[in-house]
């Protein structure tokens, strides 16, 4: 019979043997990387990097799905549930003469309700205990230039993100982006008194890219496969009936590239045919579209 020490031992011991044969592997797996990792010191080779991370070297689309779980916040107590996203975006990429890249975004955002796949129309804010009718997400085309240390911002631009560092653990390159920006609110209190999230309206979002290393340093490969994640703490929607309530919704999300609305799942795919039709079809997408400018209107047709 084993006493309680000696059954200790030996659980320790089969734990270090596993960590032992991970950290071997690990190491293994860095020793037989085929292709040198990038210089990420270099202008060049950086940008290279994050793009292939981001989007791909070619004159191609990227595809990316984000499941997004968003929350209220009043500055007070803890997060409370609202409801989840599907968020589906196609990114047209191209390299411009000055050796930097350009990519056109289509971006659509489908909710549901919280945790949950089913696709919402109307929703109760917990808040003030009201209906709200759901205005689904779409946006775009918005053109972005990408140079070695970012998004190089026109004058017209209100996203400004700040260049983060590349991080390399084990056979992960990790490239993450940081913005904050803050703008007069399109829908000023006089005006949309219960839609109104204030005088000035917030947004700070957080994107993570995660690739394999072999892929990024491949020189074959031109679209790294690549996990994303983000954060963000925004000004309350204007949809949400807020009437300048102090607080944001805080939103996190997890998701990847995919091959095209056929590796969408199906809930997904029914919900984006219904609802956004428009980002399956970019050719018939239509004049640029802004969803802000849109519900403002919709708001003054209703009021006669």
């Amino acid at each position: 019979m084993v006493d309680a020490s000696r059954r200790q031992f030996m659980v320790h011991a089969a734990n270090a043997g596993v960590i032992g044969a991970g950290l071997l592997a690990a190491a293994a797996a860095r020793s037989a990387q085929p292709h040198p990792l990038p210089d990420f010191a270099d202008p060049a080779q950086r940008l290279e990097a994050k793009v292939k991370m981001i989007g791909t070297l070619d004159e191609a689309p990227v595809h990316t799905l984000v499941r997004i779980h968003i929350y209220g916040y009043g500055h007070e107590g803890n997060l409370t549930p609202f409801f989840s996203m599907h968020n589906y975006a196609v990114n047209f990429w191209r390299r411009l003469a000055n050796g930097n890249y350009q990519v056109r975004v289509y971006e659509t955002g489908i909710y549901t309700a919280f945790d949950s796949q089913d696709v919402i129309t109307e929703w109760r804010n917990p808040y003030t205990d009201e209906i709200r009718e759901v205005q689904q997400f779409r946006s775009g085309p918005l053109t972005v230039e990408f140079g070695p240390d970012g998004i190089v911002p026109g004058p017209e631009t209100t996203v400004k993100p700040v260049a983060m560092a590349i991080e390399v653990i084990e056979d992960s390159i990790i490239h993450n982006t940081q913005s904050s920006f803050a703008f007069p609110s399109p829908f000023m209190p006089e005006e949309f008194p219960k839609e109104s999230p204030g005088r000035m309206f917030f947004w700070d979002s957080h994107y993570t890219h995660m690739s394999p290393a072999n892929t990024v340093a491949d020189p074959k490969v031109r679209n790294a496969p690549a996990n994303i994640t983000l954060t963000n703490l925004v000004s309350w929607n204007p949809w949400l009936g807020m009437a300048q309530r102090p607080g944001r919704t805080f939103g996190r999300g997890v998701g990847r590239k995919i091959d095209g609305p056929r590796s969408l799942p199906p809930q997904v795919l029914e919900g984006l045919r219904e609802h956004t039709p428009q980002v399956l079809d970019i050719d018939n997408w239509g004049p640029p579209y802004n969803d802000i400018a849109d519900y403002k209107n919709k708001l003054r047709k209703a009021r006669g």
